[in-house]
């Protein structure tokens, strides 16, 4: 009978947790600005994250999570199940500033850049429950002391009778960000970059001093945005 992939990847997590827990274990939290346990998920996650890289892991990425916006309903009234959206964004806010204020005080956080993702972003209209549909397009934030700050696109304008369903349109495709991160920050080759993202991609001015810490850049419309 075939294994499934967390079969296969069990021995690997048993390998490796307790080493894991040790390092974070040994390395006590020196930032106060957390909230308490378990109030904010994201926050004690990036919490043993940040011991983890200043305990000296050796890894290079690091995941985390923050669920509750796939709210189709309730969005804002906290609602059948739904936590309010203002409040998911505060709980992003707190946990991002607490773990950038544990990197500084641990003398790391020039080592360390952080991105959110998402599998879909979120529809213009409230829809009959008062919520939101899937949408296409989507906010996202780059955060760390070698990333240049600022906004990168436009606010769109919304028609006032965007129908229903309907998202926000795309200003810049997500591989952009991807391979700009891999090219500007992980140095990732540009050979290899065209393998792991192919076709013509533009890279973002994502990371500060880009031009003289990365790779060549990728792709025909490269230059501009590097410059």
């Amino acid at each position: 009978m075939e294994k499934s992939f967390y079969e296969i990847l069990a021995p690997t997590r048993r390998s490796y947790a307790p080493a894991l827990k040790r390092i974070a274990d040994g390395t006590p939290t020196r930032s106060d600005q957390y909230p308490g346990a378990r109030s904010n998920s994201l926050a004690d996650q990036l919490n043993v994250v940040a011991r983890l890289i200043a305990g000296g892991s050796k890894t290079r990425v690091y995941a985390v999570t923050l669920g509750g916006f796939d709210s189709h309903a309730e969005q804002n009234s906290g609602k059948a199940g739904c936590a309010p959206h203002g409040r998911l964004l505060g709980e992003l806010s707190t946990a991002i500033s607490a773990f950038q204020d544990d990197l500084a005080l641990f003398g790391i956080e020039d080592r360390v850049i952080g991105m959110t993702f998402s599998e879909f972003g979120r529809s213009v209209r409230e829809n009959r429950a008062r919520g939101t549909d899937d949408g296409g397009a989507g906010p996202l934030f780059v955060f760390g002391s070698n990333v240049r700050p600022g906004l990168l696109g436009s606010n769109p304008l919304i028609d006032g009778k965007v129908p229903a369903r309907t998202g926000v349109a795309m200003q810049f495709d997500l591989r952009s960000v991807y391979a700009s991160v891999l090219s500007e920050w992980c140095l990732v080759p540009d050979s290899a970059l065209r393998t792991i993202i192919p076709g013509d991609v533009k890279l973002l001015p994502i990371i500060r001093d880009a031009a003289t810490r990365s790779t060549p850049t990728l792709g025909t419309n490269s230059g501009d945005a590097l410059r």
